[in-house]
């Protein structure tokens, strides 16, 4: 008989996922390989192996392999050189032969794989053990698993807990004892005089109080001057409330017992259940119409208070909410407060209460800005091509938005920088109706439906808190490729008013003085030069991670290797909010942790370019004998952090102005970081070779909304979401640019989801939008990392939708893909690159000097490295300091915190940071100003906003036109 040709089974193709270089790349594709074709065994055991795929990998192991000998001969050539102590000398030789000893057994599983003829039931035991290997030293993903259903810019749904309406109720939620009704009230106590957590009586507080007096003017100060903010529970403080002067009822109440008990007048806190007339709830709370009295009562609980709208005859009449005021014992009689004595009775006041009065925009920039915007849109969209799975090849004509822009931007200029103009013109005025009494009254402007407790502290239950924990030594396996973690090494849980006007960090530093020794001598080789720093320092060097609070250590971990991968968490906790944020980091990095309390003082702004600027003169003067980080670093990132929440929150608040919507904002929090560049050489995992400068990034994993249209349009609430999710991606990128080089910023050097998928439209790579009725067509030809496409499915299963490049990019020294998932029914969105970063970053070369002067000093104990003079001070500090400087000149033209007539100086401060922003929005009709010099960069931010408008816009109306949800994110 003839004989039959022998069937080749061939492994399914492995273009789709992007694998990373080197030798972990390598064992990347081994471990997929070896998993596909066990899977293929299973269906056909008869088959035989084709071997050309493990030949390629073997030629490509041994390249690998020459690479990292050459690697290890120069670090170890490098610091005998240096003078390193034999004991960083042994830790490098022993690594070495590690890494030799598992590339042994690695090859001689593939050369097994190469073997022709291998029977069949000997090839499934030579796959099963190379698979078991593999498991142990497969690359480990950084990017943590999208959840689709808790995006970080989220939009927060009503809380579904009812207002309290008797005292056994609040006792069982505060855990307290009950505070039955008709039981008289208590005399005060030392309690009713103390400082608590949320009452420090800091010297601004005591100065303010002593100015103010008496308690009818301490409480008309508060009242006449604080902005009611609508969030539930403590969050600001008395003194950050005082600073930032928008604050919820529990903030206000803080402030205004702080500010009693510092001219020694006792007060408490007294928490119950009210009602409020439906008239006098929509002025207070927003411009709410006559006919938005339903909304209300949505509008306070998506805040996270307790509250319901009261109908009678069909109509809102009121709302009963939960709420917070002050009692204090005041000398009463006869002066009913005007002087105080000597207490004599509790009198109530509520100064997070009042009425406004509004009044519309007075200037159109649609108009006053002469160009017909949406026909330019809409001429510029026509030259949008896509190929035949609707992904879009051709971006929109930048060129026709480019004039129009160039036009308007003149126009608006003007109007903006002219005498007279102040932001109200744009925004609306909003003034606070001043007290109309000169006393104390004794009752409160509504009706009290129960009292449920008084008392001298904000009780537990109602803080917002923040804990962080690392975890040095993570799991070999379990999500992202670890999972099962130890107990953290250090944690950390403190309460957002504790640290409101603070600079929280994690920081690495020596784990012992020869670690310290050895990172000293790799600054100090370089002899004053900075071109001569080292390109990477040897991970074999030890840290230990450190929670800071300013200069204050609050906790300490165990010694971990220098890039080694660290577990950091964050866990956002308060009355009805629970968060847990996991982030995989290298360990040496650095990372300011800053929190969004509802508003950005710039009174705290100032503070911190005053002490930049006597820092700077001490170094120009040659006066400075020792210097922490935390003065350098810590305020240079903790600094971006604070100018990109105040860049979105004065762009949301000119959006929300024109599309007629509330946005208030819950606590959020972002990681402005130092990173390191990790290189590892392949199999040990758990054992980085070297690290390198990885530039600065940004990660807002936590950024949740409560947005409600003040006529109740839901599709007005959408958009207002996604475009501001758009802005506040670019930010992301963009605050580094202007951080690091304020006066030459290329707006081009940035890495965020706007920025790579505009990237992506000018390098003509196609972008998809992703659903389900699509993505068993459109996955197949995605050239993504398996992180990446995990999430691209998680997120569409859920329902969402997903606007991808088809491939990974490199744009500078940055490898990698930027993508947008949107929840079509919230507007809620995930902006994200890969690598597991919900932000972005800088993609500038980081081989500059200013970059490893900046990795040198951030690793550095300030006290062990500024001991040896200025000659050392110039090396680990100038070159970061240097570009810093640039920084602190840009916040020289901040001068007050409120955009109104009497602070114009601010308005132009901001006016160059915030004009990239401001016209990004011009899409939607939102216009600002900026001065000459930022012309280019906003005019290249509107263009990159209204080009991913409309990358978005027509991706979506494509292939599915007659989909009603698909015109509404056109429409978006």
């Amino acid at each position: 008989p003839i004989p039959r040709k022998r069937e080749v089974m061939r492994p399914p193709t492995l273009s789709q996922t992007a694998y990373k270089g080197g030798m972990p790349g390598v064992v990347e594709k081994a471990a997929d390989l070896v998993k596909k074709l066990q899977d293929a065994y299973k269906q056909a055991k008869t088959s035989t192996l084709d071997t050309l795929p493990f030949q390629q990998l073997a030629q490509q192991a041994i390249k690998e392999h020459k690479v990292n000998l050459k690697a290890y001969d120069a670090m170890y050539a490098g610091m005998k050189q240096r003078g390193l102590s034999k004991e960083m000398l042994r830790r490098v030789d022993a690594q070495r032969k590690d890494y030799e000893k598992q590339y042994q057994l690695f090859y001689g599983y593939i050369r097994r794989m190469t073997i022709q003829d291998r029977a069949p039931q000997l090839r499934i035991v030579d796959l099963e053990r190379f698979g078991n290997f593999l498991k142990n030293v497969r690359p480990r993903s950084h990017q943590a698993a999208l959840n689709p259903n808790n995006l970080p810019y989220s939009r927060l749904a009503p809380v579904q807990r009812q207002p309290m309406t008797d005292t056994a109720a609040y006792a069982e939620f505060f855990g307290l004892p009950e505070m039955p009704e008709g039981v008289p009230i208590a005399l005060p106590t030392q309690d009713d005089l103390k400082e608590t957590k949320e009452i420090q009586l800091t010297q601004r507080i005591k100065d303010l109080a002593a100015k103010l007096k008496s308690p009818v003017a301490i409480y008309k100060w508060v009242r006449d001057n604080i902005e009611y903010y609508p969030t539930y529970g403590s969050i600001q403080g008395a003194d950050y409330c005082r600073m930032t002067r928008k604050c919820n009822a529990f903030d206000t109440a803080s402030l205004l017992i702080a500010l009693l008990r510092a001219q020694k007048i006792s007060a408490r806190y007294v928490f119950g259940t009210v009602i409020v007339p439906i008239e006098r709830a929509r002025n207070w709370v927003g411009r709410f119409g006559a006919k938005s009295g339903s909304v209300i009562g949505r509008a306070l609980a998506s805040a996270g208070i307790p509250a319901v709208t009261i109908i009678s005859g069909g109509k809102p009449v009121a709302i009963r909410m939960e709420h917070v005021w002050v009692e204090a014992w005041v000398d009463y009689v006869p002066s009913r407060g005007r002087i105080h004595r000597e207490g004599d009775t509790w009198i109530p006041m509520d100064a997070s209460f009042k009425q406004h009065t509004y009044a519309k925009a007075t200037v159109d920039l649609d108009t006053a800005a002469g160009v017909a915007m949406k026909k330019a849109i809409n001429t510029s969209k026509q030259s949008v091509k896509s190929d035949s799975l609707g992904g879009m090849t051709q971006g929109p004509d930048a060129k026709t938005l480019t004039d129009a822009l160039t036009q308007s931007g003149v126009k608006l200029g003007n109007i903006i920088n002219g005498k007279d103009f102040d932001t109200s013109k744009l925004k609306g005025l909003k003034k606070i109706n001043p007290s109309e009494h000169d006393v104390l009254l004794a009752s409160l402007p509504y009706e009290v439906k129960v009292i449920g407790q008084r008392q001298s502290e904000m009780p537990d239950r109602l803080r917002h808190y923040i804990k962080l924990s690392v975890v040095t030594q993570v799991a070999p396996k379990g999500p992202w490729g670890f999972g099962g973690d130890p107990s953290p090494d250090l944690q950390v849980k403190i309460s957002l008013p504790e640290i409101a006007g603070k600079k929280l960090s994690l920081v690495y530093n020596a784990a012992s003085p020869s670690d310290q020794t050895a990172l000293e001598k790799y600054v100090t080789s370089a002899k004053g030069d900075n071109s001569k720093l080292p390109k990477s320092l040897p991970a074999v060097i030890r840290m230990k991670p450190h929670i800071m609070l300013d200069n204050k250590s609050l906790a300490s971990g165990k010694a971990c290797r220098l890039g080694a991968d660290n577990r950091f968490n964050y866990d956002m906790t308060g009355p009805g909010i629970s968060k847990r944020v996991s982030n995989t980091i290298a360990a040496g990095g650095y990372q300011a942790i800053v929190v969004n309390h509802g508003a950005i003082p710039t009174e705290y702004l100032k503070s911190i370019r005053k002490k930049a600027k006597e820092l700077r003169q001490k170094f120009k003067d040659k006066t400075v004998k020792t210097a922490q980080r935390e003065e350098i670093y810590g305020a240079f990132l903790h600094t971006a952090g604070l100018n990109y929440w105040l860049q979105q929150d004065q762009n949301n608040a000119f959006l929300a102005s024109r599309m007629g919507v509330l946005d208030i904002r819950q606590p959020a929090v972002g990681l402005f970081a130092y990173d390191l560049s990790v290189t590892y050489s392949g199999f040990l995992v758990a054992y980085p070779r070297s690290v390198s400068s990885g530039g600065m990034s940004t990660d807002i994993d936590h950024d949740p909304h409560a947005v409600i249209s003040y006529t109740d349009d839901n599709q007005s609430e959408i958009r207002y979401m996604s475009s501001t999710g758009i802005s506040a991606s670019a930010w992301e990128a963009t605050v580094w640019e202007l951080q690091l080089r304020p006066r030459k910023a290329n707006p081009n050097n940035g890495v965020s989801a706007t920025h790579m998928l505009l990237y992506a439209a000018q390098t003509k790579t196609p972008i998809y939008s992703i659903r389900r009725s699509n993505i068993s067509s459109i996955l197949p030809k995605l050239s993504l990392s398996r992180s990446t496409l995990n999430d691209i499915r998680s997120a569409v299963a859920s329902g969402k939708t997903v606007v991808v490049p088809q491939k990974q990019m490199k744009k500078g020294k940055w490898t990698g893909v930027g993508y947008i998932v949107l929840d079509e029914k919230t507007g809620a969105g995930g902006y994200l690159i890969s690598g597991g970063k919900s932000g972005g970053g800088n993609d500038a070369d980081s081989g500059c000097s200013w970059c490893l002067s900046f990795l040198a000093g951030i690793l550095m104990i300030g006290a062990g490295i500024f001991a040896s003079g200025a000659f050392a001070i110039a090396l680990a500090v100038l070159g970061i300091l240097a570009a810093a400087i640039d920084l602190f000149s840009a916040y020289n033209q901040i001068d007050n915190s409120n955009l109104d007539p009497a602070q114009k100086d601010m308005i132009k401060g901001l006016a160059q940071m915030m004009f990239g922003i401001g016209v990004a929005i011009a899409a939607l009709g939102i216009f600002f100003g900026a001065v000459t010099a930022f012309v280019a960069i906003a005019i290249y931010f509107l263009v990159m906003a209204i080009l991913v408008s409309a990358i978005i816009g027509t991706l979506i109306s494509i292939g599915e036109a007659t989909n009603r949800r698909n015109r509404e994110l056109d429409n978006i």
